[in-house]
């Protein structure tokens, strides 16, 4: 490893440094330092970073190092002073990366431009902002990839390919038939995953399945309407789950606690706040939870900006705040709705107000897509989904807790006190294999 940036980050820059600057590996090192020499040719270089699909893997981290390095290794070389900071030098939505760009490039060249959770990139920035360079240097754009559930740009482009016969499809049928490796592959994949189901004819039979339903329907909502004979702010027990979804720029922040009794679960209150000023945001946030301040989880969405507003909670509610990865969410999406369909998720029966109406309003113009073998719910175009991911986090938070209530009444026949089941089983998860040494009146208790 090789040490960077030592005067740039001085011992007690940061707390936990034990040197001077920080370490970088020589291989990138010196891929980058290529680039730097180059720089000053008026060329314009892109660097992919990716983690493989898995998520918490350093991914940002490294692309901050990389960011770190070269604006202290362009004022060294060519006595350009860069910025360097969060504002001016970090991009997380695709529409605003033309315009960040452009910035950047005419009041400082060589600069540095960070596009976190670039996989959201919208069709607009691709044709605005990537076709337009290519063409400039007479390039050629090869994409390629799986069917989908909607028409983005690969979609669109494949049609205007076939009509120039510039498109070619090849299945996992013909695809096996140059590799025994990946034809034993697919095998296996068939063992875990049916021919049948929507992640197979995606990745596999490059079938494009573009139809979307909305999952809940008016009747449906009006029906936990009525189940909730109460008004927000009401509890019956501590049992109570938060779930946020910290907003950007376009999107705003939402907070769900929800209560878990023994029958169902029960939207309790809510709170939405605007724009990305996350210093206010946490005040705010932080007011709201201690009104309930025996609070058992709160489960944060940490990917991207969320990452440190998460750490914001954990010094404030320790032990309490879980970090979701986006990663996460469509499978508790699965559960939100499953909960939302047997109606055991209940909301207050009151005329909405404020957040409440945006609850209402997101959950009946969502539409559901599939992503890999569940679906995720998300709001059409110029809808937001913030209150569903707070939900959904509130609901995965809620539902990974094991509630037990008993009951204990005097007997007369047997002058004693026994203890009666008081929970529906169905609402209780139990491990059965923990207590396979037991007694049978242990065995018995275990049900409970």
């Amino acid at each position: 490893m090789v040490k960077v940036c030592e005067k740039e980050y001085p011992k007690g820059t940061k707390s936990y440094q034990k040197s001077d600057g920080f370490y970088m590996h020589p291989i990138l090192k010196a891929q980058i330092d290529i680039l730097l020499k180059n720089i000053k040719n008026d060329w314009d270089f892109t660097i992919i970073i990716t983690g493989g699909g898995e998520v918490r893997v350093g991914k940002s981290v490294l692309a901050m190092q990389i960011g770190a390095y070269w604006t202290s290794e362009i004022k060294r070389l060519y006595g350009k002073i860069c910025p360097w900071n969060l504002k001016s030098n970090f991009v997380f939505q695709g529409e605003k990366l033309i315009k960040q760009g452009n910035e950047l490039g005419i009041n400082h060249p060589y600069s540095v431009l960070i596009f976190d959770e670039a996989h959201k990139i919208v069709a607009y920035s691709w044709h605005k902002a990537y076709s337009p360079m290519v063409s400039s240097t007479n390039g050629t754009i090869i994409s390629y990839g799986i069917a989908w559930t909607a028409k983005l740009s690969f979609y669109n482009q494949i049609k205007i390919n076939k009509k120039e016969g510039l498109h070619s499809r090849l299945t996992y049928n013909e695809a096996q038939k140059y590799s025994e490796n990946y034809t034993k592959w697919v095998k296996k994949e068939l063992t875990r995953i049916s021919p049948d189901s929507i992640e197979f004819q995606l990745n596999f039979a490059l079938i494009w399945h573009l139809k979307t339903g909305n999952p809940v329907t008016p009747e449906l909502w009006d029906n936990i309407d009525m189940l909730g004979d109460y008004m927000p702010g009401e509890t019956t027990s501590d049992n109570l789950y938060v779930g946020i979804d910290w907003g950007k720029t376009t999107t705003n922040t939402f907070v769900t606690i929800i209560e878990k009794t023994l029958e169902c679960l029960k939207y309790v209150d809510l709170l939405e706040l605007h724009g990305d000023d996350y210093p206010v945001q946490h005040i705010e946030i932080q007011k709201f939870l201690n009104k309930y301040p025996r609070l058992k989880k709160i489960w944060s969405e940490s990917t991207g900006v969320g990452d440190t507003n998460t750490d914001f909670l954990k010094a404030i509610f320790g032990e309490k705040v879980i970090p979701v990865t986006a990663f996460n969410l469509p499978s508790l999406h699965d559960k939100l709705l499953n909960e939302i369909k047997y109606k055991r998720l209940i909301r207050p029966r009151i005329k909405e107000f404020d957040a409440w109406v945006s609850l209402t309003r997101q959950f009946l113009n969502c539409e559901k897509i599939y992503s890999g073998t569940s679906f995720k719910l998300t709001g059409p175009t110029d809808e937001l989904d913030d209150a569903i991911d707070s939900s959904s986090l509130a609901v995965g938070a809620a539902l990974t807790d094991v509630l037990y209530d008993f009951v204990y009444k005097k007997s007369s026949t047997l002058a004693m006190t026994q203890r009666v089941n008081f929970t529906p089983s169905k609402r209780i998860v139990t491990q059965s294999k923990l207590f396979k040494n037991k007694s049978k009146y242990q065995e018995h208790l275990s049900k409970y």
